[in-house]
């Protein structure tokens, strides 16, 4: 029936085919300028005010995130679809990085994004490495902003060494910072 789980599902992929391609595109371009206002405003109006298809829920949570009054509607956003798809590393890659945009929430984003790297949660054998790297280094690079605190030290060194033995090389923007 219409209200039930498959019916709904049917429905958004049914809309995000007939997605306006250059509405798509604009809000896209919005998003690299850093209007994430008019991005978020731009894929709501695409996703007619309901939840965004899977193909563009990533993109749009991350952009939604970057916003100081949408951070808490991108974590449940995102949070929702991993207990949903808890195979899809994407969903758990843009979860983990939303968690590193906060000050209050960047310790656990990184927590997650090494568990990506080389934990029991490793991306690694399903996809590229970088897109672990980048966020992790990212992450890192927000921490090492001016002095780091000391409780961040041992953290970053420990992230550095990471990323030098899962990728073999060194990130001396982090590093240049300890």
């Amino acid at each position: 029936g219409e209200g039930s789980a498959e019916y709904q599902a049917a429905e958004r992929a049914v809309r995000a085919i007939s997605l306006d391609p250059a509405g798509l595109a604009e809000a896209r371009r919005l998003a690299r300028e850093g209007r994430l206002a008019d991005a978020v405003r731009m894929y709501q109006r695409l996703f007619g005010g309901s939840e965004p298809p899977i193909q563009y829920a990533v993109e749009y949570f991350l952009t939604l995130g970057g916003l100081s009054d949408g951070f808490e509607d991108a974590r449940r956003g995102l949070t929702t679809l991993s207990a949903r798809r808890p195979e899809d590393a994407r969903i758990a890659l843009a979860l983990a990085q939303l968690l590193t945009y906060r000050e209050e929430t960047r310790n656990e984003g990184i927590a997650a994004l090494e568990r990506l790297a080389i934990g029991p949660d490793r991306l690694l054998r399903a996809r590229p490495a970088g897109d672990v790297r980048e966020p992790l280094a990212q992450a890192l690079r927000v921490l090492s902003y001016g002095r780091p605190p000391e409780f961040a030290v041992p953290r970053m060194r420990e992230a550095l060494a990471l990323l030098r033995d899962v990728h073999g090389e060194r990130h001396s923007a982090v590093a240049g910072a300890l």
